[in-house]
């Protein structure tokens, strides 16, 4: 039977990262960065400047001689970061220093620069490599001892930037681009349903904890669910893909038939009810596409209107989870069984989760290909970034600031109709719209759906004008996962056509980058692990960056998945081609990032 699984790739996969600007602010205009400030007065100032006209003045309060300005986000296991900062401290005859200090969210230390020097711009440098803190802060503040009766005394901030380097992450390096293995615990099959994992040292919590000793663990398979004289009419129609013949009932998903999921070799058609019935003959009365789960009579006994009785195995799939407790000591967490979308367990509390083990249809033996060390998650936008997109939709912005009525309209295919999500606020569509809704409360915000199951842009854009612009949009969505299969000059074409008549009125648009779908469908044979395949992706990333259109690149977020230790396919309702609840909100993740984090 053919069972979608992943495939060892070659050694030189990996998702490339790099030192990337996160931030940077000279102060001159609106912050890209959402500042905050606690102790003594802190607030933009005009007295001096290293270059330009304005500064941070933070003046000291006399109790404790503290004024702290800092922001904090999340941070990357691993990571590198690097604050530059530039700091001014008037002449003064109290024994003050200015420090850039990265620290954890209780003010403690990670890594810092400070300096004493008076009556000059210095320019302070800190790098701080991170481990296991999920948020940092980064701080301008008085350093040294707190003393009080230097109240008054003041320092000047300018010019600050922070950067992160992320490296890249190979498929060869196994277990260790879990970022919180130190060393070894490498995961192999051992045999049938277990796996071994080796001795090795892994942060739990802050903490280094030790594994002593090789462990075998052993899983349960995932069930299997036995139908018994399931009653049909079989059609004449020759069975094939997920919607020709007659399905199988317990084999449907949401309108098409689950590849994989039958045990081939369980399928019996009988001629009445019980294990002792008799059988047609394959292959002279019927015939089958298996992976597929689909059925056909042929002209042999069975009639149009016979009734048969059909027997078969069909397996769910499961997510589970080895982890390392504080004590050292090794443990699996089953996750819950699913027809089609499973999910990792939650972990316990004071243990690190290491991998997830897949099992997908009918999984009797675990492989190495179904190991899934749990890499670092995707990486937040920096705010170098976000500033990026949003300068392409000044507009949109604009309006949604100042309030008043703002129509965005979704143009797509069945994944912006709504795609298998569980409703339609969970769809990316109107996901994202309420997300604007509450981010930009002053605005009445239209949606307008202008989805079409099925269709591409070719096929849509002779309606464009009744399902697009009679409604006049400020802001147009496009997704169309449906035109992967389009030459670059046709991209062009239709994305040039309708980009340019919502311009025609004064709109903007953001493209979104279609999701994975099945990996054979991407030229990737069964491969859960497989980068971007599609050249029609990278025609989209092309246009918008030519033609200045925000992008929403969704489909690098769906390759980074294997990363986190999922198999991409898991988040497929439909096991082909549609997303669920996760899915879609993949795409509001990546819409989001075209816009501010605080609206200005």
């Amino acid at each position: 039977m053919k069972t979608l699984v992943a495939l060892v790739l070659a050694t030189t996969l990996c998702v490339a990262a790099g030192a990337e600007i996160m931030f940077q602010d000279s102060f001159e205009g609106p912050s890209p960065v959402n500042w905050q400030k606690s102790w003594g007065p802190a607030e933009r100032s005009q007295d001096m400047a290293q270059d330009g006209a304005w500064a941070i003045r933070e003046s000291l309060e006399d109790k404790y001689g503290l004024s702290v300005w800092y922001t904090e986000f999340p941070a990357h296991p691993r990571a590198i970061y690097k604050a530059t900062a530039w700091v001014f401290i008037p002449p003064t005859d109290k024994k003050v220093s200015a420090a850039l200090r990265f620290t954890r969210r209780d003010w403690s230390g990670l890594a810092g620069a400070e300096t004493i020097e008076q009556g000059k711009w210095v320019k302070l440098e800190a790098t701080y490599e991170n481990k296991s803190e999920r948020t940092v802060r980064l701080q301008m503040f008085q350093g040294g001892a707190h003393q009080a009766g230097v109240g008054g005394t003041l320092m000047y901030w300018d010019n600050v930037t922070l950067e992160r380097e992320l490296g890249e992450i190979k498929l060869d390096e196994g277990i260790m681009i879990n970022p919180y293995v130190i060393e070894g615990l490498e995961v192999t099959p051992a045999g049938g349903m277990s796996v071994k994992v080796a001795p090795g040292k892994i942060d739990v919590d802050g903490k280094t904890v030790e594994v002593t000793q090789e462990t075998v663990l052993t899983l349960e398979p995932a069930r299997v669910i036995r139908v018994r004289d399931e009653q049909a009419k079989l059609t004449d129609e020759e069975p094939r893909g997920y919607s020709k013949g007659t399905p199988l009932q317990l084999c449907l998903g949401p309108g098409v038939t689950i590849a994989g999921c039958l045990d081939p070799g369980s399928l019996v058609i009988k001629q009445a009810a019980g294990p002792d019935a008799p059988r047609y003959e394959e292959g002279k009365d019927w015939r089958a596409d298996k992976l597929w789960a689909r059925v056909g009579r042929l002209d042999g006994a069975i009639g149009a209107d016979t009734t048969v009785f059909m027997d078969y195995d069909m397996s769910l799939m499961r997510l589970d989870t080895i982890f390392v407790r504080s004590d050292g000591t090794l443990g699996v967490r089953q996750g819950a069984e699913h027809k089609m979308i499973p999910e990792p367990p939650k972990p316990d509390a004071f243990a690190r989760p290491l991998c997830n083990v897949w099992l997908p249809y009918n999984c009797r033996e675990i492989t190495p290909e179904l190991v899934y060390p749990i890499g670092p998650p995707y990486p937040s936008a920096t705010q170098a970034q976000i500033a990026a997109n949003a300068a392409l939709l000044p507009r949109t912005i604009e309006k949604l600031n100042q309030g008043g009525d703002f129509t965005i309209v979704f143009w797509g295919d069945s994944v912006t109709c709504g795609g298998d999500a569980s409703s339609q606020e969970k769809a990316f569509p109107l996901a994202f719209t309420n997300w604007l809704r509450i981010k930009y409360p002053q605005a009445n915000i239209k949606y307008v759906n202008a989805g079409t199951g099925g269709w591409n842009s070719d096929g849509k854009l002779p309606l464009f004008e009744e399902q697009v612009m009679a409604h006049e949009p400020d802001l147009m969505v496009i997704e169309f996962v449906n035109d992967m299969g389009m030459s670059r000059e046709k991209i062009f074409a239709n994305y040039t056509k309708a980009v340019g008549r919502v311009r025609e009125i004064g709109g903007e648009v953001i493209i979104v980058t279609p999701h994975f779908v099945r990996p054979d469908w991407m030229g990737a044979g069964d491969n859960m692990r497989t980068p971007e395949t599609r050249a029609a992706v990278t025609y989209l990333r092309e246009f918008a960056a030519e033609n200045n259109v925000a992008l929403a690149d969704a489909s690098k977020r769906w390759e980074h998945l294997w990363v986190e230790g999922l198999p991409y396919i898991t988040l497929l309702y439909n096991s082909i081609n549609h997303p669920e609840d996760r899915g879609h909100w993949l795409f509001v993740e990546e819409l989001q990032k075209c816009f501010p984090v605080a609206a200005q």
